[in-house]
């Protein structure tokens, strides 16, 4: 064997080497954070109740909302790599909206939206984010922490039943 094909010889294993050493960290990343508390599964999940959600608290000491009682109809989707994006969906009872308003750092503030509803950030094909649905809406930010902001969409047309919706950036 000759030195010339050593040397290609070493180079080959090195660079197959930090190959395999790149590829296991994707794959070590992705599943930390698929196997994640908050979502999971992890790219979409409904649940009837706050109850039946086993990651319910988890996400709501992450976030920094306080899921009223009444909580129910729950729908998440999650996106995003290193920068990930959350949609969240809730009904609950009317009285219990300060509850979610005060907890996420709106100091109870809630105004009428400057621009229209938004539409699903990760994917236009999500069927429960319906937000521009709403004949009376309003909407606050809150909850922002460096590297992150929250947004919710109350949706208020039914006088029975409050829609909410979340979006949770990072960046």
């Amino acid at each position: 064997m000759g030195r010339a094909t050593v040397v290609l010889l070493v180079i080959g294993v090195l660079v197959g080497g930090l190959l395999v050493a790149g590829c296991t960290v994707i794959v070590a990343a992705a599943v930390l954070f698929s196997g994640s508390d908050i979502t999971d599964p992890f790219e979409s999940a409904e649940f009837a109740t706050i109850e039946e959600w086993p990651a319910a608290a988890g996400f709501a000491e992450d976030f920094q909302l306080d899921f009223p009682p009444s909580s129910r109809d729950i729908r998440i989707a999650a996106d995003g790599f290193q920068d990930p994006i959350y949609q969240l969906r809730l009904s609950i009872d009317p009285d219990e909206l300060p509850i979610l308003v005060t907890s996420i750092g709106c100091n109870g503030l809630l105004s009428q939206p400057a621009s229209e509803a938004p539409g699903s950030i990760i994917d236009d094909e999500v069927p429960w984010w319906t937000p521009a649905s709403a004949e009376v809406y309003q909407e606050c930010s809150g909850g922002a922490t460096p590297g992150r902001e929250q947004r919710v969409f109350v949706d208020l047309t039914d006088p029975d039943r409050t829609t909410v919706y979340v979006l949770v950036f990072y960046f």
